[in-house]
């Protein structure tokens, strides 16, 4: 009788660890629908105006963690800022919550960057299964629909200011690149496909550097 409770009690464990394990991998931040409306500007008319009430001018300080609060500003921040990068002349935080849409950054040239929100191991370019599954949703987007079909892409690789900048611009450089051939491994045209590494040169506007969301990989779709 003892064996037998202690035998239930063992496949009881193994069904609870095997749920545990189940659930262990992150919702993925993008989807192939978001992708879609935001590469092809068809999001609906709510979601745009919702969009642009975010928007933060130049010369703001702003945050760019997901799952704060709208950027604010200060005005220290905007009587200190700097010239500011073409790159960042207008962004849009929000939050990655259900129904919302991740990071999209808006440049002055009217490109739009989507923070691809994916991970690597450590001081490598091999993605992890979380970043496997964000970058799933792009390939899908990219490859499947017609409002996307023949338009080129630029990925870029960024770090955060730890390192050296050598080291760094190489790491971004492949991980951009591994990103690169993943989609095009599930159909996206290579002949589409463009990558850079930055490095650390072109953080995250209103954040430190050193700061973790720095290390990123962007999607970026010219204007038009």
């Amino acid at each position: 009788m003892r064996s037998g409770v202690v035998a239930a009690a063992s496949v009881l464990a193994l069904a609870i660890a095997g749920v545990a394990n189940a659930q262990s991998a992150s919702k993925p931040t993008w989807t192939e629908d978001k992708v879609v409306c935001q590469l092809s500007g068809s999001c609906d008319e709510a979601a745009s105006a919702d969009l642009d009430s975010d928007v933060t001018p130049a010369g703001k300080e702003a945050s760019f963690n997901i799952g704060r609060s709208k950027p604010t500003a200060t005005p220290a921040a905007a009587a200190k800022a700097a010239p500011v990068r073409a790159a960042s002349i207008k962004t849009v935080s929000r939050s990655a919550g259900a129904g919302s849409t991740p990071m999209v950054t808006r440049r002055a040239d009217g490109s739009r960057a989507l923070d691809m929100t994916i991970t690597f191991d450590t001081g490598s370019a091999t993605m992890t299964a979380d970043g496997r599954r964000n970058a799933e949703a792009f390939a899908l987007a990219l490859a499947k629909h017609p409002e996307l079909a023949g338009k080129g892409v630029m990925i870029e690789g960024h770090t955060d200011r730890v390192g050296d900048r050598g080291y760094n611009i190489e790491l971004s450089q492949a991980r951009a690149q591994a990103v690169a051939d993943f989609l095009a491994s599930k159909g996206v045209s290579a002949s589409l496909l463009r990558t850079k590494g930055f490095g650390f040169d072109r953080p995250i506007d209103g954040l430190s550097p050193y700061a973790a969301q720095n290390r990123r990989v962007e999607l970026v779709r010219s204007a038009g």
